[in-house]
């Protein structure tokens, strides 16, 4: 999935967008002719990057029905990691670990492993996600 210019503006001004990749340090006119990948632009591990990401899977990604389990988690984290990170954002692990949890859910925590987890799964499973 790539993130392109249009992703971006709903949320900040050309302008703003432009600097913020002064600062981070990536070319801004590749940016504007390509897009950018969208584990480089998390990779900054900024929020506003974050932000970008959550808007484009709420608006483009087909969510529904789709619920991810402790095994759409593997790669990105371990076992034990897991379930570190559930108790860390609030989760009951056996949901995870057990039937699911529906993305729309996960994806409201608001976590960048979320996004990871989301976006590989629309990767490996083939599922539409309207990306560019």
């Amino acid at each position: 999935m790539r993130i392109t210019i249009d992703d971006v503006r709903p949320l900040y001004c050309v302008r703003g967008a432009k600097g913020w990749f002064a600062d981070h340090g990536l070319d801004f006119r590749a940016f504007l002719a390509e897009g950018i990948d969208v584990e480089t632009f998390l990779a900054t591990g900024d929020e506003r990057a974050q932000a970008v990401v959550r808007h484009k899977l709420r608006q483009q990604a087909d969510l529904s029905g789709m619920v991810l389990t402790a095994r759409d988690a593997q790669g990105i984290f371990c076992a034990l990691g897991l379930r570190g990170w559930c108790r860390e954002v609030g989760l009951d692990e056996r949901r995870l670990f057990g039937e699911g949890v529906p993305a729309t859910e996960l994806l409201a925590l608001n976590d960048v492993e979320v996004m990871k987890v989301i976006m590989r799964k629309l990767r490996t499973e083939g599922v539409g996600h309207g990306g560019r």
